[in-house]
């Protein structure tokens, strides 16, 4: 919100926040992270479990292309298929 020159940010929570507490922020769902992905952006929080890093996103494209046949465990050697 924009407050004369300034620029406001409002935080409603669920539940109170202790002075110092460190909270975090989500961007959005996955439509909207899809789209960052795409132009190369990456969320930077660097939180250990955060789920649209750049490393967590390339592992579940991996995990999918796996799946599909597509990755190094999915594909089928010429001796695999032989026998």
């Amino acid at each position: 919100m924009r407050v004369g020159e300034e620029v406001k940010l409002i935080i409603i929570t669920r539940r109170d926040i202790a002075q110092g507490e460190e909270i975090t922020v989500s961007y959005g769902d996955e439509g909207y992270w899809a789209r960052q992905n795409e132009k190369g952006l990456w969320c930077g929080c660097g939180a250990s479990e955060c789920k649209w890093s750049e490393e967590a996103v390339r592992a579940r494209a991996g995990e999918a292309a796996s799946v599909n046949g597509q990755g190094e465990e999915g594909r089928e050697t010429e001796e695999g298929s032989m026998g």
